[in-house]
């Protein structure tokens, strides 16, 4: 059933009209009933909980999951779907609004300004990427209140950050360019020889017995010939180093700047990503809390319930 039977009285009346003298008796029944709400919170109460409960789920989902605002949305259609049936199943009146109805506008209201607010937290989430350092005192709020609400990991260091530089890159020579540039100024030399087996290095000689080999002395023209040849074949190689290494040592100092702004940058977007983290557990307990404070205040204004 239904309804409930909460009072019934009878009434009898006795009428006299002026154009008879007889009485007109007639009799007033008043009938008091009550609906009994079993089936609209089963059937409509829970599933619109339910559904606020997974709208909120949302402040624990990561801003890089994109489906932040997803959910608030796909929440959103779902209880105005609910509203119409509602509406469809409840008698039509103008003079007051059902309590069933005032809560599903309340529900629509709260996941309508939680969907708002996830668009704010994810701006901030991803302010990091556009390189702007969050603010001191943004950082130290945001570690005050992560404490408080027992947030665990980076975000609750925040509070004692201190602002950061960002690096600068000069160009610099390395100990390895500057001894390869004294190299090709020519400071390198090498011994002169004092005999040799033979004039030509390059020609292939059999291997001769000790009794059979001959040193033939050197003369000061092929001395300083060999030395000229020397010293320009090492001036060629000292030149061909350090082009090397110059070619090196740029790209040490361009891998060693782009690392270094790749910190920079990891840091301030890990910044910004610890205080909307800290956002959404604040905006997540906010919210609950004023929905359970709401749905208890409205559980309490129920006739059925408040009269036992």
């Amino acid at each position: 059933m239904e309804w409930d039977l909460k009072n019934f009285t009878a009434k009898r009346n006795i009428v006299y009209y002026s154009c008879c003298a007889e009485p007109y008796p007639d009799i007033t029944m008043t009938l008091s009933m009550q609906r009994r709400p079993h089936f609209y919170i089963y059937n409509h109460l829970a599933p619109c909980g339910v559904a606020t409960l997974f709208a909120f789920l949302g402040f624990y989902a990561p801003g890089e999951s994109g489906e932040k605002v997803t959910l608030g949305i796909t929440t959103l259609l779902s209880l105005t779907l609910f509203m119409l049936m509602v509406g469809e199943a409840m008698p039509p009146t103008a003079t007051t609004l059902p309590l069933i109805t005032l809560y599903y506008g309340f529900c629509l209201i709260v996941i309508g300004l939680s969907t708002a607010v996830q668009v704010f937290t994810l701006n901030i989430h991803y302010r990091g990427a556009r390189g702007r350092e969050a603010p001191l005192f943004l950082k130290h709020l945001a570690g005050i209140v992560g404490q408080a609400l027992l947030v665990r990991g980076r975000a609750s260091l925040l509070r004692h950050s201190v602002r950061r530089k960002r690096p600068t890159h000069e160009r610099r020579q390395s100990s390895g360019e500057a001894l390869f540039h004294g190299s090709a100024s020519g400071s390198l030399t090498t011994p002169a020889r004092k005999g040799r087996p033979s004039r030509h290095n390059n020609e292939e000689q059999a291997p001769l017995a000790a009794s059979e080999l001959v040193i033939t002395p050197v003369t000061p023209d092929e001395q300083r010939e060999d030395d000229l040849r020397n010293q320009q074949l090492v001036r060629t190689v000292a030149h061909r180093l350090t082009t090397t290494l110059s070619q090196v040592c740029k790209l040490i100092d361009n891998s060693e700047r782009r690392y270094k702004d790749r910190v920079y940058f990891d840091e301030i977007a890990g910044e910004w990503t610890d205080i909307a983290h800290v956002l959404d557990k604040l905006l997540l307990v906010t919210f609950l809390a004023g929905t359970f404070g709401l749905t208890v205040a409205m559980f309490i204004d129920v006739p059925y319930l408040r009269d036992g």
